[in-house]
């Protein structure tokens, strides 16, 4: 198995929306139920440099996700030769837009069971 970087349907590995919020919501969720130390720390790092701060802004909205198609706005990323000028292949503004009410579910299910995981095992996880 390998992990998915670019796909032109934006939201597969956009870290939002429907395809790839669902990765990181059942691993934290996991931790809630059955703790691994390791794999605690990592998502705890996770939640808190690229959920918040980069899905949801500091003002608490949730972006649609992180994953777009504008070679201009990333001119040193290199972008998979796919047929990027289907509707799903969202720009940045698109990508970036705070306008579904269905994402906020999924960083809420993360912070919430990292929350049961710091009541549960002190220490396991940060208190940020």
């Amino acid at each position: 198995m390998s992990t998915v970087t670019q796909d032109p349907r934006a939201w597969v590995p956009g870290l939002s929306d429907e395809g790839e919020a669902g990765a990181y919501v059942a691993a934290t969720v996991k931790q809630a139920i059955y703790p691994d130390a390791d794999e605690a720390r990592i998502l705890d790092a996770f939640v808190d440099n690229v959920v918040w701060g980069n899905i949801q802004h500091d003002d608490y909205a949730v972006r649609n996700i992180l994953f777009f198609y504008e070679p201009a706005e990333v001119p040193e990323f290199t972008y998979e030769e796919f047929d990027w000028t289907s509707w799903s292949s969202w720009n940045k503004g698109r990508s970036y837009a705070a306008d579904r009410a269905y994402n906020y579910v999924h960083p809420s299910a993360a912070y919430r069971s990292l929350y049961r995981v710091g009541l549960a095992y002190p220490g396991l996880v940060s208190q940020d």
